[in-house]
């Protein structure tokens, strides 16, 4: 191995020979506007805790009455999704930003629902509208099955006796958006509702509070000085511009970022970066060459990374030239 890889590697620290496949359990928030931009361009945005078995997405409720609870609805629908469901393994992707039409002619609320939903391939779209009615609060839930999860769980084939003239008759589940739950509260709930979801996302809901370190469930000296480079990084790209991307899961910090969030909290353990916690090359290396090819993917894409986010790269002297992420 020369120097130059053992440099990369020792900055990239990339990836696994055995990859152990663990129940996932995490939620994420995404832009819904973000999205529909990507796939107007004809842009496959990338799956969101692609690991879970089962995906589920939470839009904004519609408030037609300004009540001010559309958003404090779908965040407290779903950590109830994330926290109560009996699954082992399950992502909820709550998309932020409103599902009305902007405009004329624009896309409709099930529109942005059902592209989305087939764009993400989720098991389940969540969403819903609350209304003021007299002196209640209506809210009403509904559930959006996408086609791919009718055909897979919701399609039965009956074949038919001879008697009957034979051949088989397809059944599927018909409508696909069901009503799933309705509330009938007093007003006076908007208040309790609407400090429940603030409590759920204090930290969240708190630009300024960024966390870095051992409380983020990472171990090390190194990992820790990491995490709190890469927060640092990830604010200055907040403030220039859309969410950045993680980074990819192929490198160190990426690695070890999909751990801390998409591990099962029942079976979660702080770590330090290890090659347990990388993805697999896909295909057949040498024992001897793995490091280094490893090594070289992870740099590859990390480049990838710093280019579409427009960070620039600089030389650093680590035994021989390596470049190295910086942000200006």
């Amino acid at each position: 191995m020369n120097a130059r890889t053992a440099c990369k590697l020792a900055a990239a620290l990339a990836a696994s020979l055995l990859v152990v496949a663990l129940p996932v359990r995490a939620g994420i928030r995404v832009s819904l506007e973000e999205e529909l931009r990507l796939l107007e361009q004809g842009i496959q945005p990338r799956l969101r805790i692609a690991g879970a078995e089962f995906r589920v997405a939470v839009f904004t409720y519609e408030d037609p009455d300004e009540t001010g609870l559309g958003n404090a609805l779908a965040s407290l629908v779903a950590g109830e999704i994330l926290l109560r469901s009996r699954v082992s393994s399950i992502g909820v992707l709550r998309y932020e930003g409103s599902v009305l039409p902007e405009e004329q002619g624009g896309l409709g609320y099930f529109d942005k629902v059902e592209r989305v939903a087939e764009a993400q391939q989720v098991t389940l779209a969540v969403w819903g509208v609350v209304r003021q009615v007299r002196e209640r609060l209506v809210v009403d839930t509904y559930v959006q099955v996408p086609p791919g999860t009718i055909d897979e769980a919701f399609l039965w084939i009956v074949s038919l006796p001879e008697a009957m003239g034979g051949g088989d008759l397809l059944a599927r589940l018909r409508p696909n958006r069901i009503p799933a739950q309705r509330l009938d509260l007093p007003l006076g709930a908007i208040e309790v509702l609407g400090q429940a979801a603030r409590n759920l996302n204090e930290l969240r809901s708190e630009p300024r509070i960024r966390l870095a370190g051992q409380i983020t469930g990472v171990e090390g000296y190194l990992e820790s000085a990491a995490s709190g480079l890469a927060t640092a990084l990830f604010t200055s790209l907040e403030r220039r511009g859309p969410v950045p991307e993680a980074f990819p899961a192929t490198t160190a910090l990426g690695a070890l970022t999909r751990h801390l969030t998409e591990s099962a909290a029942k079976h979660f353990q702080p770590a330090n970066i290890n090659y347990g916690l990388f993805t697999d090359l896909g295909e057949r290396v040498p024992k001897r060459q793995r490091r280094q090819a490893y090594a070289e993917r992870a740099w590859t894409d990390l480049t990838a990374w710093a280019q579409r986010h427009q960070v620039e790269t600089e030389e650093i002297p680590c035994a021989t030239s390596s470049p190295a992420i910086s942000s200006t």
